[in-house]
């Protein structure tokens, strides 16, 4: 019975040394980290991955580009229609009469027996909208109609 037992025993020593040993990390423990580390370090990245990506910079930064520069040509287009407009040389819709120019207008309004004044916006508590940045344009007859 002394034998089993000492066999048992035996079989349980070396199971235990057997799961211990898969435990432990393999290739020496803290020398592969620094081999590892210096694998890294001496990577260098393919000349065709930089020149890829220098390419998609380029057309990213191209396409940008272009877009503000519609956006800028909008812009002026429409500066010169409300010009046109203001000194009378395109009509407000198509079709549509000449108006005349804003400086003649005014010119004209000013001549008129009408009094015209510009006031702020204002709320119900008599306070300036949009801190005093609204204006409209009042008229004596306006008012008296």
């Amino acid at each position: 019975m002394r034998h089993l037992t000492f066999s048992a025993m035996i079989a349980l020593a070396s199971s235990s040394a057997l799961g211990c040993g898969m435990l432990m990390p393999q290739g020496g423990g803290a020398s592969q980290p620094a081999s590892t580390q210096s694998s890294a370090a001496a990577y260098k990245v393919p000349q065709e991955s930089k020149d890829a990506v220098r390419k998609q910079e380029k057309t990213a930064y191209e396409a940008s580009e272009q877009a503000e520069d519609e956006a800028l040509d909008k812009r002026e287009k429409d500066a010169m229609k409300a010009l046109n407009q203001a000194l009378g040389k395109v009509a407000s819709f198509p079709g549509g009469p000449l108006p005349e120019s804003s400086s003649t207008t005014a010119l004209a309004l000013r001549k008129s027996p009408i009094k015209v004044r510009l006031e702020p916006v204002v709320d119900g508590d008599g306070k300036a909208v949009g801190d005093g940045n609204y204006f409209q344009l009042k008229d004596s007859y306006s008012e008296r109609v």
